[in-house]
């Protein structure tokens, strides 16, 4: 699965500055990058039927907005 594989392909799809970060910050910026990633595979599959549509879309975007601030 695509989806699965996002996870543990991570550091090579995203900024190497990301991932300098330890602990926390760099949780944050995975779960974030991993929700982004989501939604865009989530609207793009093939069937549209099985598409993300606004009310999903929101609800994942929403996880992001409410975790902490990286600083």
């Amino acid at each position: 699965q695509v989806e699965e594989s996002i996870s543990s392909s991570l550091n090579q799809v995203l900024d190497t500055n990301l991932h300098n970060s330890i602990g926390r910050k760099r949780l944050t910026a995975d779960n974030c990058a991993l929700v982004i990633l989501q939604v865009g595979l989530e609207c793009s599959v093939k069937a549209p039927d099985e598409r993300l549509y606004n009310s999903p879309i929101l609800g994942l975007v929403g996880t992001v907005v409410s975790e902490p601030q990286i600083q």
